[in-house]
């Protein structure tokens, strides 16, 4: 028989690291990697009677893995205030790749011109190209999905992404032949699609009102009809 560590779930409940979510066993792998390789350089240092190392150098593919978007925010602070608590006096480099868009709106706080760098992974021609980009701040995760980081056009559904592109073709001003029944079945799939507050569709309320193809009441009242009674 072998000892298998437990820990204590958010419901107090120990549960065996085996049963444990793929979110919580990564968190447990990193820490224990962490500290397990601190521990074995120091071990390693003394036995051969030399300095520890004032240098910590962290490597870590998907650092977002298994992730809940909670953690994911968090994730970065996190190992750096372990590496720091391992040594506070080791000067430390973290070299993480993502394909999150929190993780990288998590860092901003943090992120300094001098020390840190943004590099992006795109494939150009079949090869694939390494190129340092200028970190520019985009506020939130869906500012940098729609960044050149990820390349993203939108946040929503590819359903409902569709749907407003063509719902913006049809008020095109090189769309001249479009009519107000177009216009009216298009206001009836999106009331259908968005949610009543959603910015895209009060954007094209108003330039239906404002153009005269529908009228205020009549948005109104198409509206209410996609509501449950």
């Amino acid at each position: 028989m072998r000892d298998i560590p437990s820990i204590r779930m958010a419901d107090g409940v120990e549960t065996p690291v085996l049963y444990a979510s793929a979110g919580v066993r990564r968190i447990l792998a990193l820490a224990y990697m962490l500290v397990w390789a601190w521990q074995e350089h120091r071990i390693a240092a003394d036995l051969r009677g030399e300095q520890q190392s004032d240098r910590i150098v962290f490597l870590i593919d998907e650092i977002e893995a298994h992730l809940h978007p909670k953690w994911q925010r968090r994730i970065v602070q996190a190992l750096r205030h372990v590496v720091e608590k391992l040594s506070p006096q080791a000067r430390t480099q973290l070299i993480a790749a993502t394909h999150s868009p929190l993780i990288m709106a998590s860092i901003e706080p943090q992120f300094h011109e001098k020390t840190d760098r943004w590099f992006d992974l795109d494939l150009v021609d079949g090869k694939p190209q390494l190129r340092r980009m200028a970190f520019v701040k985009h506020g939130d995760a869906e500012g940098w999905l729609t960044s050149e980081a990820f390349d993203q056009k939108s946040s929503r559904a590819p359903e409902y992404e569709a749907l407003m592109a063509e719902a913006s073709w049809l008020v095109d001003e090189r769309n001249p032949d479009v009519d107000a029944s177009q216009i009216q079945e298009m206001s009836q799939r999106l009331i259908n699609a968005l949610d009543p507050k959603d910015a895209f569709l009060m954007r094209w309320r108003y330039i239906a009102q404002k153009k005269g193809w529908v009228t205020g009441a009549e948005g109104a009242s198409r509206s209410a009809e996609g509501e449950p009674q």
